[in-house]
Parts: C-alpha cells; structure tokens; sequence
C-alpha cells in the first residue's frame, strides 16, 4: 500500500529493555510518514519518513524505552492499520497488520484501554491460532513457502484479507475499515456498527465475514499461492469453525469454510 501515514502513539511506560534498533513491520506499506505521538499528553514526539515495508528506527529516534506504544498505518487509499504494544515489550520488530489492527480496534471499546492490551492481543492471536501477534514474524514468501509453522500461518492469514475483501466485493482498506467499526463498538464481530447493521450498506458484510467467508479466502488463496506441502484446507476450515466467545454472538451458526 503506497503512500501510507503511519503514527505511533505512545503512553505511560516503564523499562522496555529495547534493542538499539526496531523494526517496523508492515509489508502493505511502500512509503509514508512516520509519526509518534504521546498517548498521554497527545504530543508528537517525532516525525520521520519510511520507505519499504521494513525500516529500521533507534529506539530513542521513536520515543521507545521509557513509553507504550499504539502504531496506526493510514494508508492512501483511506485504510487504518494499527497495532498496541504494552509495558514490557521488548522484540527488535512491531508487527502493524490486519490482524494487530483487530486487536487495537478491540481495546477502543474499553474505556480503561491500556490496562486490556495484552488481553485483546491475546484474544485475537488465540482466535486465529496464532500464539502472539508481536513474537511471531510473518513469513510472507508464498512461493517458497514449505513448511507450515507459525510464521507461515501469520503470512497466509494476511496474505488472505486481500481474497476476502475481493469476495466481499469492496477495497481491501474498506474491510479493514468496516471490521475495526464492528468490533469497536460492541466488542463482538456481530456485523453491526456505530451506525447499525453494516450490511444495509455493504450487502456481503455479516457475522461470518471472519468465519466461514475468511476460511474460503483462506482456501482459496492457498489454492492459488500455495504448494500442496501446506495444509492451506485444513487451516481454512479450523479459521472458518473457530470461535472465542467473547468475539463473536452466542447464536453464531457455524459453517465449514466450503458451505
């Protein structure tokens, strides 16, 4: 995604022990600007450029060491990618995606927020079978892909919001969008928003765009990107059958991925 905006805000920290460089982790982004900003009194802290999907910052050149962090990717095309970090964070890369964007949306329902960052980090991972968002890097090399670890399964399922949102008929940015809508404002992907039922709106956006529809973009990405020695079906169906309660309504019908 080119032209992307990308802020991080920071909040009340103590001792994140981080290396002298960080690795800001956003393969959708081409260039843009980075600016850091404090959660607590709201001031920038500083503005600097990025250019690639990875770039390498001191940790004292972003505000790192003595603060939290909240990173929102703006993209030209009007998508907010975003991703909260907590107090003892300390990797040498910030992954800043689709699914830390899930995560981030999800503590805006809380009006304690910082208190729920590992929670809603923890939430999501869990819901897409993933055992951190943040310790795992995504392993976004299809075409060589072989093994079926965490890092490929990170990569397949952002490579996947692409299909998704191609099946559902809208921007990739609009998705992105819509889901951070749905889960802020109920805490529940339950396909209705701060203005009501999404679907009045976007007629293919209901309760199973994470579920079933995510599983056959799962499926159908793997079908066109993956070689047979990843069990792309397998994973497909576990997504599209997955579901933490406290994520999703109670009377949610579970489908396969393929129904």
């Amino acid at each position: 995604m080119k032209n992307a905006f990308v802020t991080l805000i920071c909040g009340l920290l103590m001792g994140c022990g981080h290396a002298n460089q960080i690795r800001i982790n956003a393969p959708e982004v081409d260039s843009g600007a980075l600016t850091v900003v404090s959660i607590k009194s709201g001031s920038t802290v500083a503005n600097l450029s990025i250019q690639g999907s990875e770039n390498l910052f001191g940790a004292s050149e972003i505000g790192l060491g003595t603060q939290s962090l909240r990173m929102n990717i703006l993209d030209h095309t009007g998508g907010v990618f975003s991703a909260t970090l907590e107090s003892d964070f300390s990797s040498d890369f910030v992954n800043v995606n689709a699914l830390t964007t899930l995560a981030s949306c999800r503590g805006n329902y809380f009006a304690s927020e910082e208190t729920q960052i590992q929670h809603q980090n923890e939430l999501i991972a869990k819901q897409f079978s993933l055992p951190q968002l943040q310790e795992v890097d995504p392993n976004m090399n299809f075409s060589k892909m072989q093994v079926f670890d965490d890092a490929a399964a990170y990569g397949i399922l952002l490579g996947s919001f692409d299909t998704l949102a191609k099946n559902l008929e809208i921007p990739t940015s609009t998705l992105i969008n819509l889901l951070c809508d749905d889960v802020s404002h109920d805490g529940k992907f339950d396909g209705v928003g701060k203005n009501g039922e999404i679907q009045q709106e976007y007629s293919n956006y209901d309760e199973q765009v994470l579920k079933a529809k995510y599983g056959s973009a799962i499926h159908e990405f793997g079908e066109k990107n993956l070689s047979n020695a990843i069990p792309y079906e397998a994973f497909a169906n576990e997504i599209s059958l997955s579901m933490e309660p406290e994520l999703f309504a109670m009377g949610i019908i579970h489908y396969s991925f393929d129904l």
